[in-house]
């Protein structure tokens, strides 16, 4: 019994192995150009994607940030402890998810599902978003005519007993040079001050809740 469970486990990870490019401590870098039909998956590194790449899977580490050039084509990109980074014209098929790092876009981006930072700053510029983008801790800047579809949200923090001293944070929307969200911002915390700061032709088409408005 136990001889079969050990066996098919075996087989279980040889074919995750035949699916993505793995490592534990080491970083992972695909060159300019390259067309990969598996995932990339580190633990203690960083994944680097050249200009011009094709990945069909998605990227993934823990402890290390997340860079792809110009021009390149990707599934979902994850990391726990890094940053995320994407150079000119880059399509995400999928999500765009980081925990203790920032997001940064450059011209011409498009993601494809949901952007999230739980502990970091997201800025896009000239990007869009189909899914909505989410936060607890970080301000929001959208730059030249980027354009969110779906809501803006604030998340509460899960509750520890440190919430008792913790004083009240404060999150800031910018939404300049023409950007545009096409939904709600929605702030949920209630240890948390939200100001949406909109310039230079920025818009909501849809409420803000739970802050307030600065025009300039």
């Amino acid at each position: 019994m136990f001889k079969a469970i050990r066996i098919l486990l075996l087989v279980l990870i040889f074919v995750v192995s035949l699916a993505a490019r793995s490592t534990v401590n080491s970083s992972i870098r695909v060159h300019d150009g390259q067309t990969l039909s598996e995932s990339l998956r580190s633990v203690n590194g960083g994944i680097r994607i050249g200009e011009d790449c094709h990945i069909e899977g998605s990227a993934r580490t823990v402890n290390g940030s997340i860079h792809v050039g110009s021009h390149s084509h990707t599934g979902s990109l994850k990391t726990v402890n890094g940053k995320i980074r994407l150079g000119e014209e880059v399509t995400v098929t999928g999500f765009l998810r980081t925990v203790n790092g920032g997001i940064r876009t450059l011209g011409g981006c498009g993601i494809g599902s949901h952007l999230s930072s739980v502990n970091g700053s997201i800025s896009l510029d000239e990007t869009r978003v189909e899914a909505g983008i989410s936060t607890c801790n970080g301000d929001i800047s959208l730059e030249r005519n980027s354009r969110v579809i779906g809501d803006i949200t604030i998340k509460r923090r899960g509750w520890s007993f440190f919430d008792l001293f913790r004083s009240r944070s404060r999150v800031r929307v910018y939404i300049r040079s023409g950007s545009v969200v096409e939904g709600d911002i929605i702030n949920t915390s209630r240890k948390t001050d939200l100001e949406v700061i909109l310039e230079e032709g920025g818009r909501i088409k849809g409420e803000v809740r739970g802050g307030r408005i600065v025009r300039k």
